[in-house]
């Protein structure tokens, strides 16, 4: 057999050349044309930048006067499962869920506390911040942008670099659900998803803490279940900047990093991505005061 045998050959193998476009119209057109759409939909969903959801988190999100960072983390350790279940330790994820459990039910007694937010993704946005109660006090920087934000009841003061100040009103729209309620509704659909694992042991700021994930799985079409996390409300899973969780074609991985019954540091990641966000806690009940700034 000759060199252009050989290349005929070939090509007759070639499945893309051998098979002719389908018509348009038909079903395999049309079943093509929609699975396109869909992934379009998806890639983009993917691509959407982390930093910028971040930064509006801190900067808005995160002082509005429903609760406290604090308990923002005692409703994201909640992912990990439902109430009655004990267990000995080293049995697995219903140990993890009741460590857990425990960890949410001493850190929402927290009445003060520091974060951090290290710097990650494209823009290299970070922030740092202390909340007591329901006020915060969040500096962030990020895409040469420094500015700190004091949230007092529904009161938000804005201060750039410049010293310049203005003072706004947390509207309405941009509250979230009561913590206590998205803290009761995200337990419950989690106790249904028991897909939470021990990962090991690491160190947070200096203290040795137990690594634990939970993962929601992909959802690529409206036809693949649903898990009950994703059915409940986007204010309520802004808390754990979970809202929209069931468009990604990725899994989505919730680690939270505990130790003496405390929540040190939580982390959303989608599969193949950036975190959404990584935060540490610490400082547990110092004495923070969250004042508006001078003059104000």
């Amino acid at each position: 057999m000759n060199g252009e045998e050989e290349i005929e050959r070939l090509r007759r193998l070639n499945p893309v050349v051998r098979s002719a476009p389908p018509a348009p119209g038909s079903t395999r057109f049309n079943a093509i044309l929609e699975r396109s759409m869909s992934q379009t939909s998806t890639l983009n969903r993917l691509a959407d930048p982390a930093p910028p959801r971040r930064r509006t988190r801190w900067t808005v999100v995160a002082g509005i006067a429903t609760a406290s960072v604090a308990a923002a983390v005692v409703a994201a350790v909640s992912l990990a499962g439902g109430p009655g279940q004990r267990s000995a330790p080293g049995t697995g994820p219903v140990d993890a869920g009741s460590v857990l459990l425990a960890a949410a039910e001493r850190t929402e007694q927290v009445s003060s506390l520091r974060f951090s937010q290290p710097p990650q993704g494209g823009a290299a946005f970070s922030a740092e911040g202390e909340v007591r109660g329901a006020n915060s006090r969040i500096v962030s920087k990020g895409e040469g942008v420094t500015e700190t934000t004091v949230v007092i009841g529904s009161d938000r003061y804005v201060t750039s670099a410049d010293g310049t100040t203005r003072k706004e009103t947390i509207p309405d729209d941009q509250k979230l659900a009561p913590f206590a309620r998205a803290a009761g509704d995200l337990t419950r659909a989690a106790s249904q998803d028991r897909n939470v694992a021990v990962v090991g042991t690491e160190d947070v700021r200096g203290v040795k803490t137990t690594h634990y994930r939970l993962t929601l799985p992909a959802r690529t079409s409206a036809a693949d279940p649903a898990s009950p996390v994703t059915e409940l409300p986007a204010t309520e899973l802004a808390w754990f900047e979970l809202e929209g969780v069931d468009s990604y074609s990725a899994p989505v991985q919730v680690d939270i990093w505990v130790a003496d019954n405390l929540v040190r540091r939580i982390s959303g990641t989608v599969q193949n991505q950036d975190p959404l966000t990584t935060v540490e806690f610490y400082d547990f009940n110092a004495p923070i005061s969250i004042t508006a700034p001078a003059g104000r």
